[in-house]
């Protein structure tokens, strides 16, 4: 597996509930799931931001603050903005700060708008925000 992304739930149930929770040790949690021959590992920690880590290191990623009204679609476009960075091979090495960071934008500019499909940004409104 090139890159798994897990938020807390997902991560209790492939390691294991209780034994390491993400919220209270991120750093530890991540390793786990490194430790599993994984060659990037993202968690994703709600309010409390995203963590990932690979060969070059650990990375975490706070959360940006926006006025939320609906999380519904947050981890998805979160997901789906790390899946665009490996399609076009940018989730490599240190790349994955980056990625993280732009994520992290496309999932706060989610939470401004009511739904689901209508509010994922648009490339051009992460890169202006």
């Amino acid at each position: 597996v090139d890159v798994l992304c897990l938020n807390e739930i997902e991560f209790a149930d492939l390691f294991g509930e209780g034994k390491i929770s993400p919220l209270a040790d991120p750093e530890a949690a991540v390793q786990k799931v490194l430790e599993s021959g994984v060659a990037t590992a993202v968690l994703t920690l709600g309010s409390k931001g995203s963590i990932a880590a690979n060969a070059h290191g650990v990375y975490q990623q706070e959360c940006y603050r926006v006025d939320t009204v609906d999380t519904t679609c947050a981890g998805d476009t979160f997901m789906g903005t790390l899946a665009a960075f490996q399609a076009s091979g940018q989730l490599e090495g240190h790349d994955i700060k980056q990625a993280l960071d732009v994520a992290a934008k496309a999932a706060a500019l989610a939470t401004t708008k009511v739904g689901a499909q209508q509010s994922i940004p648009t490339y051009q409104q992460v890169v202006e925000f």
